[in-house]
């Protein structure tokens, strides 16, 4: 097949793409243990672990894109075989791979939660509170899978008799109950999609902002290019009945991110997935949060209100930083996310938030069932 740029190019082209990983990885490997105790103290270390996470990405992400638009072809970037990419966790090449069989389980799974405030797509509750989650899930050998979350906030939040926001003296053991049913299922090597339906019950002593929520129906569809991984999502969402009706949202999630994984031995592994969100909908949910008023009615007439924020806009900015280690049957989560809300209406604090997450699972799997995966043409 020829190329549609010419070969001096490509070969220029994959030499510096190529000198740059090595480079890179060289530089992760020698200082991350280093950046991550000056981490607190947000040296010089840090800020160039940073830049050179988003270079790799930014790299990465353009030599994919020539080669998904036919402008680059593998066969003619070397004389030689195309190299893994660092810190892969597959060692071998999808494309290569033919007569390929995986073992799936069944899969039990008790874990547990902790947020270090109550969020919901990018507006956070008037009161800063933590939650605890612990959960039951269980996944299915063909993509079903189910779930079963109780929470309890540690700082909850009622209203006054004028409606306004305020602390309550009791806070429930349990103000959240949720029940989730969903499906997943991979097209081949690169694409996968998830479906699923979570039904929330809340204590009514809760104000926490997801407790306006009734129902969420979510469907998304997931592209893995090895290089980088996209994703975008919607929800529906339902809100309780109140005296302003029985809200309906629509929210739209596009995601970017990249996986570096280190296999440490045979039982466990260390994975870092830097990601970036941009969230999108409308916010009729607020309206039932604030009772149909607005906290700043300077900003907007309580006629104009409800009109806002039924408009379909641009809710947030994310960036997070999950980290997973994995040894044997437990896995240990911790993400740090960052938030930049956008068109916040009515006088809600429209500052940037940051939000900690930590997540212990206990993995129960049962006997593991051989499925053949689809034979895949070598190219």
């Amino acid at each position: 097949m020829l190329c549609r740029v010419q070969p001096f190019f490509h070969s220029v082209l994959l030499e510096l793409f190529l000198y740059a990983q090595s480079k890179i990885r060289l530089f992760l490997q020698d200082r991350i243990p280093f950046i991550f105790l000056n981490l607190r103290q947000g040296s010089l270390h840090m800020r160039l672990k940073k830049t050179t996470l988003i270079y790799f990405v930014i790299c990465s992400a353009s030599l994919q894109s020539l080669l998904a638009l036919g402008l680059m072809n593998p066969g003619c970037l070397s004389s030689g075989p195309v190299k893994p990419l660092p810190f892969s966790t597959d060692t071998t090449s999808k494309k290569d791979s033919a007569n390929v069989s995986e073992i799936k389980y069944r899969k039990l799974i008790l874990g547990t939660n902790y947020a270090s405030n109550s969020t919901f797509m990018g507006r956070k509750d008037s009161v800063s509170r933590s939650t605890f989650s612990p959960s039951v899930m269980y996944e299915g050998i063909k993509g079903w899978n189910g779930a079963l979350i109780a929470s309890h906030t540690g700082l909850s939040a009622g209203r006054n008799k004028k409606g306004g926001l305020g602390r309550t003296a009791k806070t429930p053991l349990l103000d959240e109950l949720d029940g989730v049913a969903g499906w997943d299922h991979d097209f081949g090597e690169v694409f996968s999609t998830t479906v699923s339906n979570t039904h929330s019950y809340f204590d009514s002593k809760s104000a926490r902002i997801r407790s306006v929520i009734d129902n969420d129906l979510n469907v998304g569809i997931q592209s893995d290019w090895d290089y980088i991984i996209a994703a975008v999502s919607g929800d529906l969402d339902h809100g309780v009945k109140s005296k302003l009706g029985k809200g309906r949202d629509y929210f739209l999630t596009f995601s970017l991110s990249h996986e570096f994984g280190v296999l440490i031995n045979a039982s466990s592994d260390f994975k870092i997935e830097p990601r970036f969100n941009l969230i999108a909908g409308t916010q009729n949910f607020y309206l039932i949060y604030t009772k149909g008023k607005p906290l700043d009615s300077t900003l907007v007439s309580k006629r104009e209100y409800p009109k806002q924020l039924a408009k379909f806009a641009l809710l947030n900015y994310e960036v997070s930083l999950p980290l997973t280690y994995t040894k044997k049957s437990w896995a240990f989560d911790f993400s740090w996310n960052y938030n930049i809300p956008q068109n916040i209406i009515g006088g809600a604090s429209s500052a940037p938030f940051s939000v900690f997450m930590a997540d212990i699972k206990f993995i129960i799997r049962g006997k593991g069932v051989l499925i053949p995966k689809k034979k895949i043409s070598k190219k």
